[in-house]
């Protein structure tokens, strides 16, 4: 993804447009809730992970117009905001793959939203990508 900002954190998250790969995760997520290990663990891993997907597209959507509006804070800040979120997105997709038994889904396989100088970018699967 570009380096343009929080629109295309909001694309790759599936919460703006249907192209994303991530677009009706939580449904897939739901659907698989019987499949898990141990059910209650997996719907509080479940719950967090939506959380977290949700404060991260919040914020990217926040970093759009922050600087026309009276509340604190800066562009830069609201995608550092978005980038903390998704790597605690990471943690609880392994928790999810764990209780599902996937062994071939890795915690990089979520994207790392990186807040630079001209905007952010979101690097795909793994950190250094």
């Amino acid at each position: 993804i570009t380096k343009s900002g929080g629109d295309n954190v909001r694309l790759y998250l599936g919460t703006q447009g249907v192209k994303s790969n991530m677009f009706g995760v939580m449904k897939v997520l739901k659907s698989l809730k019987e499949e898990a290990d141990d059910i209650v663990e997996y719907s509080e891993a479940m719950d967090e992970f939506e959380a977290y997907l949700f404060q991260a597209e919040g914020a990217a959507y926040q970093s759009m117009f922050i600087e026309h509006s009276s509340a604190k804070g800066t562009p830069e800040s609201m995608l550092k905001t978005a980038r903390a979120d998704v790597t605690s997105m990471r943690k609880f997709m392994s928790v999810l793959a764990k209780q599902l038994n996937v062994e071939e889904l890795k915690v990089d396989s979520l994207p790392m939203v990186v807040a630079g100088g001209g905007g952010v970018e979101v690097r795909g699967r793994s950190r250094g990508t």
